[in-house]
């Protein structure tokens, strides 16, 4: 469910949001028909949230000069079509985004899988990149990234593979949907 972060609410409004250009295409598509779901599902909670759309848009890769640092996004096709990361070279981090979450990441019907291992594999392999802050889940190392990219491999592959056992329901049942959804993987 994306309406939690591609949605705005009064304080968006009138500001800069910068996104890849699949993400603006969403609003006149998914993002709103998922809205009115959740309204019509639970009016209390989502009548006052607004669609705020980008309002600048990116195809491969933007910088954002903070002043001391950098921030590159780039877009990493993964969870969804529009997903990007943040990497700021100066400090080696790596925002995540959905792309990269512990224990396991979420496989929707449209991900674009095979491009999205192929972009996992080359961050997890750049030098540059020490911390790894995914959406969901710990912080850590480029370690996470393969732990990613081994999980996706194993489900393409049809391996068996031995999970944390500590895993919570939501990634307990998130694992068998990304199971269902791999037999329909070409």
């Amino acid at each position: 469910m994306r309406i939690g972060i591609t949605s705005g609410e009064r304080p968006f409004q009138n500001k800069i949001i910068t996104a890849h250009k699949h993400c603006l295409a969403r609003f006149s598509d998914d993002v709103p028909r998922e809205l009115q779901e959740k309204q019509a599902d639970e009016p209390d909670k989502w009548n006052e949230v607004i669609l705020v759309p980008p309002t600048h848009i990116f195809e491969t890769e933007f910088s954002i000069d903070l002043g001391d640092v950098t921030l590159k996004l780039h877009h990493l096709p993964g969870h969804t079509h529009d997903c990007i990361v943040g990497f700021i070279p100066e400090w080696g981090v790596l925002l995540a985004g959905d792309t990269v979450e512990t224990p396991l990441p979420v496989i929707n019907p449209d991900s674009p899988f095979d491009d999205w291992v192929a972009a996992l594999q080359k961050w997890a392999n750049d030098a540059r990149v020490e911390h790894v802050i995914p959406a969901h889940g710990k912080i850590g190392g480029r370690e996470l990234i393969w732990q990613n990219v081994l999980y996706l491999q194993n489900l393409r592959n049809g391996t068996t593979f031995k999970l944390p056992e500590n895993m919570d329901d939501f990634y307990r049942e998130t694992h068998q949907e990304n199971l269902r959804l791999m037999r329909g993987f070409g």
